[in-house]
């Protein structure tokens, strides 16, 4: 006979499963409302409602879309910055205000994702690679077709 979930039956429960979907650690939880954290996890995993993670989903998405107001608002304010050195002639008060643009035009593209900072790493420079392609096209030789056909694979994949 299956036992009752010790977190749904909780005088607590609705403030428990807040608590889990805004990633409140098991520990602290479970000393908060005196349950064992295999309970909380057993209970996030199968009996939290899947409205309560679609309102935790939509909470970031808010949040995402404050952050995105504020990078913009920052954005506007260097781009008077800078107007008002090009119009006053401020040298200084321009170069701040052009640094400014690009630090925000940075910063918003890194949180709307349109900027890959992500490294790019060319196998095919690798000396690795180099060492298996040949013990591989060495391994052909007794297989001319073969080795003509893996040969023109890897040259059309390196394109």
């Amino acid at each position: 006979m299956a036992r009752e979930c010790q977190v749904c039956k909780h005088p607590d429960r609705d403030e428990i499963d807040l608590a889990l979907v805004w990633g409140d650690s098991l520990r602290v939880i479970a000393k908060r409302y005196g349950v064992s954290k295999d309970s909380l996890h057993r209970h996030a995993l199968n009996h939290v409602p899947e409205s309560l993670r679609q309102a935790q989903d939509i909470r970031e998405v808010a949040r995402g879309d404050k952050l995105l107001e504020r990078v913009e608002k920052l954005l506007s304010e260097a781009e008077s910055l800078l107007q008002y050195g090009k119009d006053e002639q401020h040298a200084k008060a321009w170069a701040d205000g052009l640094r400014e643009c690009r630090a925000c035009l940075e910063l918003l593209a890194r949180v709307t994702g349109k900027l890959d900072e992500r490294p790019v790493i060319n196998v095919l420079a690798l000396p690795e690679w180099t060492a298996l392609r040949s013990a591989i096209l060495e391994a052909l030789t007794p297989y001319p077709e073969g080795r003509q056909a893996v040969l023109e694979a890897i040259d059309a994949a390196s394109d």
